[in-house]
């Protein structure tokens, strides 16, 4: 989203806990990753062989939404 600009400061800031989920094939990886860099609170989980698409479909994405939120391990 170009249009929306948030300094790394700011993003640097943020103090609650937040996931990223992609897909080891996805293109946004990169910006995952840039993002794991600047935001302490930033917990990322890669799907390995997952794309963009393919991602929310695995039971990865499910096991780390549920983690995340602190719930009970699904499989």
């Amino acid at each position: 989203m170009k249009e929306t600009v948030v300094t790394p400061q700011q993003i640097a800031a943020i103090s609650v806990p937040v996931l990223g989920i992609v897909g080891s094939a996805d293109p946004a990886l990169k910006d995952f990753q840039q993002l794991r860099s600047m935001l302490p609170a930033f917990q990322l989980v890669i799907i390995e062989g997952a794309s963009h698409t393919e991602a929310p479909g695995r039971q990865e994405f499910v096991q780390a939404l549920l983690l995340f939120w602190g719930g009970p391990k699904p499989f």
